[in-house]
């Protein structure tokens, strides 16, 4: 624990007697309970000294304190336990899935299902079979098989002559954040037909006989193609892509001479038909090459669909495993529900907010600026109370059959250190220069407490966006440095609340 001044703790606390005796003897010597227990007894100031631990502690993790900023606040009586900077703006990454998926439940329903659709048309020769994007978050190959072999009985003695797809109830964005590198799964293209979170492997290797490097895509369904590029790229990057079709993925010459890479989808829609197409030939279904079409067949029937698990699940799984194109897609069904015709991650993210601020006025009023519902956008600032101001709201909500509060709905995490005490369930955010979390935190002690602690170093985080050499190895060994001293500051601040508070 963090050494505090005890001249300094005794002068706060004999101004908190000298405060209290106009209260009496007992609202006194509660007062220095309080104080001695540190409960965050607003008014004898002795926050103030407490306040300095923390910042003793930021400093002690190489950082400002005027980079931080956070609120704790106890749910069952309104008090503000912890406030520093609550009203100054930070970059909150992921945490904004917490918007998200609050928005999602109220608005979509925890019982809401995204379907994925494949339709029939009689036509000469035989049948159209349509296949229609329904925006699921979580449509992963097994659901692709199991569409395919559901296929087999109503097709069945008709031969398929065409075979198109369509994404169009969602609008298509190239990639969440359009000013990083697009090659990187965690930022793929957004498409109302994904498939695998729009992510696929890229692993090469040398030939034992001719030594010749041998790279592939995995899984090969044709719509794609990846080689060796002729010369490194100037940026450092070790892969890039072609905007052609099929797409090309070019990997630099000098990696070494076998590995494997996670890269994103760079046409989602088209590669979640091929797959459908490789399954269905897998069940004994033949069907055409797919070709893209943005309108359903008219008169077309449903023949087979798969369905999404429940939109609580989905919630569940955002929030533990954060991934950017199920925040996305989820928040443009929530956008689309509230306002049918949004166009881009931008407006369907200005969509919800607006629907935030008719529903918890304080979040939008105290602060919230999202440039997408991922997180992923360094231009998206929101302060810690209009974060709070969302949770605070969001624990007094129940869902499923359970009934369960939204914050239990959080992931677990564990401390660092050994016998810190308490629990914690958070939603962390990370990108280079900004850190942070928001939750419940349950002391040592037992007791519940909201809370939101945000972090932004704003030069460096400037600094890496226009730097051109910026995937180059020393400029991303800088940051990963940073975001490691950032989770140890982190850690040290929530610990010292589960133990104090």
């Amino acid at each position: 624990m963090p050494n505090i001044p005890l001249g300094s703790v005794w002068r706060k606390l004999w101004a908190g007697l000298g405060y209290c005796q106009t209260f009496g003897k007992w609202r006194a010597l509660f007062s220095v309970a309080a104080c001695l227990s540190f409960g965050g007894w607003s008014t004898s100031g002795l926050t103030a000294d407490l306040q300095a631990a923390e910042a003793e502690l930021i400093r002690a993790s190489g950082f400002a304190p005027d980079e931080f900023g956070y609120l704790v606040l106890d749910p069952a009586t309104g008090e503000t336990l912890r406030s520093h900077q609550p009203n100054t703006v930070f970059i909150p990454a992921s945490m904004i899935k917490i918007g998200t998926a609050l928005a999602a439940l109220e608005v979509l329903g925890p019982e809401h299902r995204f379907r994925t659709s494949a339709m029939a048309k009689p036509v000469a020769g035989g049948l159209h079979l349509h296949l229609s994007g329904g925006g699921d978050p979580v449509l992963v190959q097994e659901n692709l098989d199991a569409l395919a072999d559901a296929l087999v009985v109503p097709v069945a003695g008709r031969p398929v002559v065409r075979f198109t797809f369509d994404d169009t109830r969602l609008p298509f964005v190239t990639q969440i954040d359009p000013s990083d590198d697009g090659i990187k799964p965690y930022n793929p293209p957004i498409s109302a037909l994904s498939v695998n979170f729009n992510r696929q492997w890229l692993r090469w290797s040398r030939d034992e006989t001719s030594r010749a490097m041998v790279v592939r895509l995995l899984p090969g369904l044709g719509d794609a193609l990846a080689g060796l590029a002729p010369k490194r790229t100037d940026d450092g990057r070790s892969i890039r892509s072609l905007g052609q079709s099929p797409m090309v993925y070019l990997l630099d010459p000098l990696v070494p001479s076998a590995g494997q890479r996670r890269i994103a989808v760079r046409q989602p829609a088209l590669r979640t038909a091929a797959m459908l197409r490789a399954y269905a030939a897998r069940a004994g279904l033949a069907l055409p090459e797919p070709t893209v079409q943005a309108v359903e067949p008219a008169g077309a029937e449903p023949v087979a669909a798969h369905e999404s698990r429940a939109m609580l699940e989905i919630a569940v799984d955002l929030l533990e495993y954060s991934n950017n194109l199920s925040a996305e897609l989820i928040g443009l069904a929530t956008a689309q529900k509230l306002k049918p015709g949004v166009s881009s991650l931008a407006s369907g993210a200005a969509v919800v907010r607006g629907w935030l601020g008719k529903t918890i006025p304080d979040v939008t009023r105290l602060g919230w600026q999202s440039a997408n519902q991922s997180g992923l956008a360094g231009q998206t600032r929101v302060t810690p109370a209009a974060l709070l101001a969302l949770l605070r709201f969001a624990d007094a909500r129940r869902y499923g059959a359970g009934q369960a509060p939204f914050t239990v709905l959080l992931r677990e995490t564990e401390f660092a250190s050994q016998g810190a005490g308490g629990r914690l369930y958070a939603k962390s955010g990370t990108m280079f220069y900004a850190r942070g979390q928001a939750g419940q935190l349950l002391t040592a002690s037992g007791r519940p407490l909201l809370f939101v602690l945000m972090h932004t170093d704003f030069a460096s985080r400037a600094g890496y966006e226009g730097n051109a050499a910026r995937y180059k190895a020393p400029v991303q060994i800088r940051a990963n440095r940073w975001l490691r001293r950032a989770r140890v500051a982190e850690q040290a601040i929530l610990e010292y609340w589960a133990k104090t508070l």
